[in-house]
C-alpha cells in the first residue's frame, strides 16, 4: 500500500519490504500515515482516500481478530502440555515441576507437607472384561474425585497408567494424614455406571510425610513403596477372606500389580 504524505507530493511505501516487521505492526504503521496525510490536508481527503482507509481498518479488525484466536489456542496448548488428556490432571512432568515448586516453598517457610501415592487396585481386569473404555471412564471419574477433594494449594498428577499422586502442602503430620485417609476412603467408595453395571473404584494408597529439606524424588519413592505394602496387604486379606469360604484354598504373597 502507497501513502503520499503531506509534505511532499511522493509516494512512499509504509511496510518494509525485507519483512522485518509483522503484519500488525505494517498495518498500524499505514493507517497512522493515512490518517495523517488525510488531517494534514483535508482538501485530498476524497473517496479514494477514504476507501483505502476503511480497507485498512477493515484489514486491521481481522488481523486483531486472528491474533485473539491466536492467543486463545496458545493457552489451550500450554494448557495441554501441563495436564494429562484423559483425566484433565498434571501428567507427570508437571506434576513433578509442580511439586519441586512446593518443596522450595516448603523449605523457605520452614513446612511439611503430606503424598500419597495412588494405584488403582485391579484396574487390567476392568480393561479385559468390560474393555479399555470403560477403564477409560474409571481412570476420569478417579481424577474427577481427587481433584475435587484438594485445595488450590495442593496439587494431584497422573504419574503412570493407572497411578496417580497427591501432594498436601502446608500440611502438619496429624492434619494431613488424617486428610489422605479420607481421600482413600473417598475413592474407595466410589463406582462408575458402566452398561448398566456398577464398577467399583478400588486403590491402594501409600502416604508419606515429608519435611523441608527431603529430596522430591526419594519421597515419592517411599511413597511408591508404601503404596505396594498397602496393596500386598490388600490382597493377602482378600485371600484369607476366600480361604474362609473355600479350606482348602493355599494363600500365597502376591506379587505386585
Amino acid at each position: 500500500m502507497k501513502i503520499e504524505p503531506a509534505h511532499t507530493g511522493e509516494p512512499v511505501h509504509v511496510a518494509r519490504e525485507s519483512g522485518d516487521e509483522d503484519g500488525g505492526e505494517q498495518l498500524v504503521g499505514n493507517l497512522v500515515l493515512l490518517l495523517l496525510s488525510m488531517t494534514l490536508e483535508p482538501e485530498r481527503n476524497n473517496g479514494a482516500s477514504l476507501e483505502a482507509a476503511r480497507a485498512a481498518l477493515k484489514s486491521a479488525r481481522r488481523t486483531a481478530a486472528t491474533i485473539r484466536n491466536l492467543q486463545a489456542r496458545l493457552v489451550e496448548l500450554e494448557a495441554s502440555s501441563r495436564t494429562d488428556g484423559l483425566t484433565g490432571v498434571l501428567n507427570r512432568r508437571s506434576f513433578e515441576i509442580a511439586f519441586a515448586g512446593i518443596l522450595a516453598s516448603a523449605r523457605r517457610y520452614r513446612e511439611g507437607g503430606i503424598i500419597a501415592f495412588i494405584d488403582l487396585d485391579n484396574f487390567k481386569a476392568v480393561n479385559d472384561t468390560h474393555g479399555h473404555a470403560a477403564g477409560d471412564a474409571l481412570l476420569r471419574q478417579a481424577g474427577r474425585l481427587l481433584s475435587a477433594q484438594i485445595r488450590e494449594s495442593d496439587i494431584v498428577g497422573r504419574v503412570g497408567g493407572d497411578e496417580f499422586a497427591v501432594v498436601l502442602s502446608r500440611s502438619r503430620s496429624h492434619e494431613g494424614i488424617q486428610r489422605a485417609h479420607s481421600l482413600e476412603a473417598a475413592l474407595n467408595a466410589a463406582s462408575i455406571s458402566w452398561n448398566g453395571d456398577a464398577l467399583p473404584i478400588r486403590a491402594s494408597f501409600g502416604i508419606q510425610v515429608f519435611a523441608p529439606d527431603d529430596d522430591a524424588a526419594a519421597i515419592l519413592a517411599r511413597a511408591d513403596e508404601a503404596m505396594y505394602r498397602n496393596k500386598r496387604r490388600r490382597n493377602i486379606r482378600g485371600q484369607i477372606a476366600l480361604a474362609a469360604v473355600s479350606p482348602t484354598m493355599e494363600i500365597r504373597a502376591p506379587a505386585s500389580s
